[in-house]
């Protein structure tokens, strides 16, 4: 910042006294003419009024004085502009001093031997010239004051001169007269002098700002420009040069408009050439440019100018180069998109599309239907454990390969939902079509796999669901359907396909009875919290746990929460299940030492219900525990479905002292905007990114990545699905300041945990 140190302005105090320097010489000379040619046009009216010459006759001689010093005062008036403030208010003041003693002597060579009416006439001129003299001298304290005294001081002996009975009235009235004058004058020079400052402050900013915007132009990777009325380049940067790499001539030689034109691409540029025609000011507009073979992007604004006449001449505005954040951006919006492995969509974009698809076919049916196809690898589990998890991975993308080739001359998409289990998206004009496609890609599997030098043949199991003409269903109800008709071809054997119909329909009683168990196990205490520990990735002890709702039914044994969770959703119990959850878990944290605390999920669902607040905070105070103790997990797609209403809840959380935490970052596209439109703490890195550690692909510069993003703005990172010792020490060398998975415990019971719980 040595530029800066050299270039900063004077103070406001030395601004102050320029600028009222500035004022008093522009009111003075202002005045100048208006004021000398005043004097002389009233002493020529003395000199001609019979009778005023008076007993003395010195009348002339005293005109004359008065007209050479107004002379004097016009031929000095452009050489004393110039001269040093000192040396000027000293002339001005050695003037006004010798003019006041003129009019001073008026009543004194005039009031003897003249009438009482010709005295009232001089009073009254004389109270005007004491006015008007005042002021025009109003910039000068010292000067309207000894202005105002020294003609007062004649007027008082004139007035001593007058009989005796008049003395004391006229003196009276003299002295307030000047009283007045006084403070009149006092206040236009306050007046004068508190526009001045006002001036000056504001001239002092607006050079320390240009010095600033000046350093910040040269330190920064935004730019300052401006163009006229033609679009060319008034102002050019350094930074501006440095980037296009064009020197000052080749910028100015050319209309932006030309420039960007040449270097920008066709569809990023149009929003801001449509601006500039119209005049428009535009905020923040991205555009790529291909400067000397690479791209750049650069995030414009601008505001058009206007003279005082309405007139357009330019644009001004500021420019950033965020190619770096752009890269970024681009990189993490494609894995958002697409599964990290296979390079197929993921399940993020797979439920987005269904959830757009199914609304527009219950708006508009279109002349095909829309066909789900889930496919779950048969014989994947014994591959996986045979050769181990690297060469499932690479079966893994060998089969995403193959599926992906299947799809050629047909409307569709793969997806990779997770694991083994895939997902195919068609647009069929009936079963028929469908049923055919299946047994093409059967055919395309007939040829075994190669990996790693072995031939693997893939099993597979299809399950289907056509989405219903006329009905409106919802994308987890159409997933459904086909994960029954899945799980009913891998009973009948696998390798085959079979379609949700009326015959699946008993698997719709047998949920119907699932969900009725459900709202019995509220009541019957068949729910219960497991506990899995988190730990300090660094000191490799337990930090906190997180709860996970399990439930033992009577009959069935234990069933997972992806199976009720999503009942739960549908059929509004998670709002009495989730109070369930939040009361046991502060029960919980109460048994737990204070320096460990407690994470709880939280469902889409929970996130627009206005109890939830009020249901946390009971339960922190019934229990007596410390809200910095809990912590929320929320996904990314339960945050999609309402965001304006769960950004509110969140922060009064937060506000509470409630930890958050972002859950399965790394998964959705919409984790981006919400790190910051939400108050998280804490981001979770999928378990997907941690398995791929030290695989084919290898996911370590994911997840450094996200450390770094996670760095940037101050959140803690957790890694979930630690397995292995060499996954928990690689995540602490990367920075990860948490870690969880069944390397370091499997949920259990309170009362079933290794590790212990209470000092």
């Amino acid at each position: 910042m040595d530029t800066l140190a050299h270039s900063i302005p004077p103070t406001p105090a030395d601004y102050k006294a320029r600028f009222l320097i500035a004022a008093q010489r522009d009111y003075t000379r202002g005045s100048t003419l208006f004021s000398a040619a005043a004097q002389v046009f009233c002493a020529l009216i003395m000199l001609f009024v019979p009778g005023v010459n008076g007993e003395t006759g010195l009348l002339p001689l005293w005109a004359a004085a008065i007209c050479t010093l107004s002379i004097t005062l016009l031929l000095l008036q452009r050489r004393w502009q110039n001269w040093d403030h000192k040396l000027f208010e000293r002339a001005f003041f050695i003037y006004s001093l010798l003019l006041a003693a003129c009019w001073a002597a008026l009543p004194v060579v005039t009031f003897p031997g003249t009438s009482p009416d010709l005295q009232v006439f001089i009073s009254l001129a004389i109270a005007g010239v004491i006015g008007a003299g005042s002021f025009t001298r109003a910039a000068y304290p010292k000067v309207f004051a000894t202005w105002i005294a020294v003609i007062c001081t004649g007027c008082a002996i004139a007035i001593s001169m007058m009989p005796e009975k008049l003395l004391w009235h006229f003196l009276l009235i003299v002295c307030c007269y000047c009283l007045v004058i006084s403070v009149i004058s006092y206040k236009l020079f306050k007046t004068l002098q508190a526009r001045s400052h006002s001036e000056a402050e504001l001239a002092h900013r607006n050079e320390f700002m240009g010095v600033l915007l000046n350093e910040l132009e040269h330190s920064l990777s935004d730019w300052l420009w401006e163009t006229d009325a033609r679009f060319t380049l008034t102002h050019i940067s350094p930074r501006l040069m440095r980037v296009t790499r064009m020197n000052e001539q080749e910028l100015a030689a050319r209309p932006v408009t030309e420039l960007v034109r040449e270097f920008a691409c066709n569809e990023s540029y149009q929003e801001l050439t449509e601006c500039v025609r119209a005049r428009k000011p535009f905020s923040r507009v991205v555009v790529r440019f291909d400067l000397k073979g690479s791209s750049h992007w650069w995030e414009i604004t601008g505001k058009p100018s206007f003279d005082d006449s309405g007139r357009f001449i330019g644009y001004r505005g500021v420019c950033s180069d965020v190619t770096a954040r752009q890269r970024a951006s681009l990189g993490m919006a494609y894995l958002a998109e697409h599964d990290s492995l296979t390079g197929l969509k993921n399940r993020s974009w797979f439920l987005q599309y269904l959830q757009v698809q199914t609304q527009k076919d219950a708006q508009a049916p279109p002349p095909k239907r829309l066909a789900l196809m889930i496919v779950d690898i048969d014989n994947f589990k014994p591959i996986n454990d045979h050769y181990g998890h690297s060469f499932g991975d690479k079966f893994l993308v060998r089969f995403s390969e193959r599926l992906q080739s299947a799809l050629g001359g047909w409307t569709s998409h793969a997806v990779r939902l997770g694991g083994d289990e895939f997902a195919i998206i068609l647009h069929v004009t009936d079963l028929e079509e469908a049923r055919a496609f299946s047994q093409t890609l059967f055919t395309q599997f007939l040829t075994p796999l190669s990996v790693y030098q072995h031939a693997i043949k893939a099993q597979f199991s299809i399950g289907l669901a056509l989405l219903p003409r006329g009905e409106h269903t919802t994308p987890q109800h159409l997933i459904l359907n086909a994960d029954i008709a899945m799980y009913e071809a891998k009973r009948l054997g696998g390798q085959t396909l079979v379609n949700f119909d009326q015959a699946l329909g008993e698997r719709i009683s047998e949920r119907q009875t699932l969900i009725h168990d459900l709202k019995a196990a509220l009541d019957t205490d068949q729910l219960s919290l497991y506990l899995q520990p988190i730990v300090e990735a660094s000191k490799q002890s337990i930090d906190h746990y997180e709860a996970l709702l399990r439930w033992k039914h009577p009959s069935r044994g234990m069933i997972g929460p992806d199976i009720f969770i999503p009942l739960a959703e549908e059929t509004g119990l998670i709002h009495p299940l989730g109070n369930f959850v939040i009361k046991q878990a502060c029960t919980l944290l109460a048994a737990l030492p204070e320096t460990q605390g407690l994470a709880i999920n939280l469902s889409a669902h929970q996130l627009v219900d206005p109890a939830l607040y009020s249901n946390v905070t009971e339960a922190l105070l019934e229990a007596n525990v410390s809200p910095s103790r809990l912590t929320l997990e929320v996904t990314e797609s339960a945050l999609m479905q309402n965001a304006t209403e769960a950004k509110i809840l969140l922060e009064r959380f937060h506000a509470l002292g409630v930890s958050l935490a972002l859950d399965d970052f790394g998964t959705g596209y919409s984790s981006l905007a919400y790190l910051n439109l939400f108050p998280f703490d804490t981001l979770k890195i999928d378990r997907s990114f941690v398995k791929q550690l030290g695989s084919v692909k290898d996911s370590q510069p994911i997840i450094s990545t996200i450390i770094l993003l996670a760095r940037e703005l101050d959140l803690r990172v957790t890694a979930e699905g630690v397995e292995t010792e060499a996954q928990a020490i690689l995540l602490n060398e990367l920075g990860c300041h948490a870690l969880q998975g069944y390397y370091f415990g499997r949920p259990s019971p309170l009362e079933d945990l290794a590790l212990p719980l209470t000092h």
